[in-house]
């Protein structure tokens, strides 16, 4: 079965009903990762899986933003930051590179809501395997590519 929908938002997905989960190059593009996180590991059986791909920012767009400190992410669950924040506009308007025009560019990320474009946060290694161990989850292996970075995630039983 398919569902579509906000990545912090699983209402529709009863508790304890996958034996895994495979998020790619989603959680930075959620305002809240840890309640996206709290959603997955929720719907994951005891002893269940979480397989994360996130961005490596050193190959992208993001290369010249910093790491996003945990002290920011634990801030935005503790304050229930919602999908329609923008704070880190102004920092991605004058850290990436623009995407067409000025105008064209702003538009659209003002839309950020309906396009999920916007990378709120910018992780590392270390900083996915703190997020994933402060939402509750055992780390069970990470690593990197160029690319991307991985974790294998477990539910405790």
């Amino acid at each position: 079965m398919q569902f579509v929908g906000d990545a912090s938002d699983l209402s529709a997905i009863i508790d304890d009903s996958y034996e895994f989960l495979l998020s790619s190059n989603c959680l930075e593009h959620v305002t809240n990762p840890i309640k996206a996180l709290s959603e997955w590991k929720r719907v994951i059986n005891r002893g269940g899986t979480l397989i994360l791909v996130l961005s490596n920012n050193a190959s992208n767009f993001d290369h010249r933003r910093p790491t996003t400190p945990l002290a920011h992410l634990i801030a935005d669950f503790e304050n229930n930051t919602s999908e329609h924040d923008l704070t880190h506009l102004d920092e991605i308007r004058s850290l990436d590179p623009p995407a067409g025009t000025f105008q064209q560019f702003k538009e659209h990320r003002l839309d950020n809501f309906h396009n999920r474009t916007l990378h709120h946060h910018v992780f590392d290694r270390q900083l996915m395997q703190d997020l994933l161990s402060y939402a509750g989850l055992d780390v069970i292996e990470t690593t990197a590519t160029q690319s991307d970075f991985f974790a294998l995630a477990r539910k405790p039983t």
